[in-house]
C-alpha cells in the first residue's frame, strides 16, 4: 500500500508538471520532492544519490527511490547501498 501511494504522489505530480504545463523532467523532479515532503514522506537532500540515474523521479530518505522507465510505467526500487 505505500508504494501504491508513493507512484500515485509521483505520477500525478510528474503529469501535472510535465504533460499539463509542459514543464521539464527537471520541474518534475522538484515538483514531486515538494509533494511527496509535503505528504510527510522523508525525501534524502543528498542529490549525488541521483547522479547517474536520469529517469529516478525521486529518492527517499529509507533508500527507496521512484523510477518512471521508458515506457511510462512507475516502479518503486531500494538501493541496495542504503540498507
Amino acid at each position: 500500500m505505500y508504494d501504491e501511494a508513493l507512484v500515485a504522489v509521483c505520477r500525478t505530480t510528474y503529469r501535472r508538471i510535465v504533460e499539463v504545463k509542459h514543464g521539464s523532467f527537471a520541474d518534475a523532479k522538484a515538483a514531486v520532492r515538494f509533494e511527496l515532503a509535503r505528504a510527510g514522506y522523508e525525501v534524502a537532500t543528498d542529490e549525488e544519490l541521483l547522479q547517474g540515474l536520469k529517469t529516478v523521479v525521486v529518492m527517499l530518505a529509507d533508500g527507496r527511490y521512484v523510477q518512471r522507465d521508458a515506457f511510462g510505467g512507475w516502479h518503486v526500487h531500494r538501493n541496495p547501498a542504503a540498507c
